[in-house]
């Protein structure tokens, strides 16, 4: 057998059983090199094949053995009686560096070319930074397509004039010979290309689910996107249309014309009316070439609009989560079934407990009351509170005070905040006791009827 310096080398065995295996190149007794199967055992029954990496030097050009050892698993190697000679002839090497495997050869510049490098060095292994002016050829199975030279940084370039499709493959059909009577060897394959068209690997479709069109400001449109991804990874033309059906009835036909993504807006009615049902929405998009994706999504359109209402709801006191917020507080303390005693423990300290109640979390404004309420003695305030601090967001007011021996109720200002915690406080600046039986909260917010 002849090979060159890193020619391919391939040869066929049978072996019956489970191995771990070495295979050596040899050469007058000692070992030149190693290769393993990937370090992994052999399975059983299997017709093996020895391929000498076409990339890897051999240590000189000569004459060499290549010897096997097999060892089942967990005993020691056997030499195999099979010799076989080799020869390493002298040579310089070139490969191709794949850069596509690939090509959309649809005119938009985009992968249409078939684009390449290659890479050369010489018996010693040292790679050439001057490259020879190699020919090559772009052929489809014996047919020559194109010829191009081998540019000075080694790379390559096949314009292709019209889109052929298929499999190519890219060869040196010239080559100077190097110094010395030297050869020229391909070291691995030649560049295999594979032609692909230009169209939609993907599409995707985006709806609301549900389409409230009265025009109160709630979700009166239906915001409708549609993205895509071409095979060439990257944008291009694409073409189609968005029908929205009423059943089989078409109610609406956007036509498409886009680069990657788009959207619209459906106004959810039917010749200006508002007609409850489910409508499909049905995107058709096609690329430069290849055939139409098709992409659905359900819309539900409700006649129902937003409408702003007035909600109370009553709580034991003792259910409001507390937080001490000043200087002098004592514990909640239970008082009856579900009412809290408050108090402050000194004299001149400034007691802050802020509470909290849920609302609704569409709610615009709110109030509080405080229902049965009586005073052992001392002074007490009480007021909404515009963020969860209390001690700088309170809501002024000059008459939501408790003093002793009072009873009775009144409503806080108005505290025009959104989100789903009320937070209010209770404040004291002397030693005082307060007894509350119920928070009442009373809040807007707008319900869809």
């Amino acid at each position: 057998m002849q090979i060159a310096a890193t020619g391919s080398a391939e040869i066929l065995f049978e072996a019956y059983g489970t191995f771990e295996t070495e295979h050596c190149l040899n050469q007058a007794s000692h070992w030149v090199d190693v290769f393993r199967w990937e370090n992994t055992a052999c399975t059983s029954n299997v017709t093996a094949c020895l391929g000498m990496p076409s990339n890897t030097l051999m240590a000189s050009a000569g004459e060499y053995e290549i010897t096997f050892e097999l060892a089942m698993a967990g005993q020691s190697p056997t030499l195999l009686t099979n010799v076989i000679p080799l020869t390493v002839l002298p040579s310089f090497f070139y490969k191709f560096s794949e850069k596509n495997s690939e090509v959309f050869p649809y005119k938009d510049k985009i992968r249409d070319s078939v684009v390449g490098s290659m890479e050369f060095w010489n018996e010693t292994g040292i790679y050439l930074q001057e490259f020879p002016k190699a020919k090559l050829a772009l052929k489809q199975g014996k047919k020559l397509i194109a010829s191009t030279y081998l540019e000075l940084d080694g790379s390559f370039v096949f314009e292709l004039s019209k889109p052929i499709k298929g499999e190519y493959e890219v060869s040196v059909s010239s080559i100077p010979n190097p110094p010395g009577g030297k050869k020229w060897v391909l070291a691995g394959p030649n560049l295999q290309v594979v032609t692909r068209e230009t169209k939609i690997s993907n599409l995707s479709l985006s709806a609301p689910k549900e389409v409230f069109p009265s025009k109160d400001g709630y979700l009166d449109t239906a915001s409708i996107s549609v993205s895509s991804a071409l095979t060439t990874g990257k944008r291009g033309k694409l073409t189609g249309k968005i029908t929205i059906l009423n059943g089989t009835k078409v109610v609406k036909t956007f036509p498409l014309s886009m680069s990657g993504a788009t959207s619209l807006k459906w106004d959810g009615k039917v010749s200006g009316r508002i007609v409850p049902g489910a409508y499909k929405i049905v995107a058709n998009v096609k690329g430069p070439e290849g055939g139409t994706i098709r992409k659905e999504a359900v819309v539900k359109v409700s006649a129902k609009k937003l409408v702003s209402t007035t909600i109370s709801k009553t709580y034991g006191a003792y259910a409001a989560a507390d937080e001490d917020q000043g200087d002098s507080y004592e514990p909640i303390e239970r008082y009856g079934s579900s009412g809290a005693r408050f108090y402050s423990s000194g004299d001149g300290d400034f007691m802050v407990v802020k509470l909290s109640l849920p609302i609704n979390s569409k709610t615009t404004k709110w109030r509080i009351r405080f229902n049965n309420w009586e005073t052992g003695n001392g002074i007490f305030r009480y007021t909404p509170c515009r963020t969860s601090n209390c001690l700088t967001s309170y809501v002024s007011t000059n008459n939501l005070w408790f003093t002793q021996y009072d009873s009775g109720s009144s409503w806080s200002p108005w505290a025009n905040l959104p989100g789903n915690v009320a937070n209010f406080s209770i404040v004291s600046t002397s030693y005082a006791s307060l007894y509350v039986e119920s928070f009442t909260i009373e809040y807007v917010t707008t319900v869809l009827k």
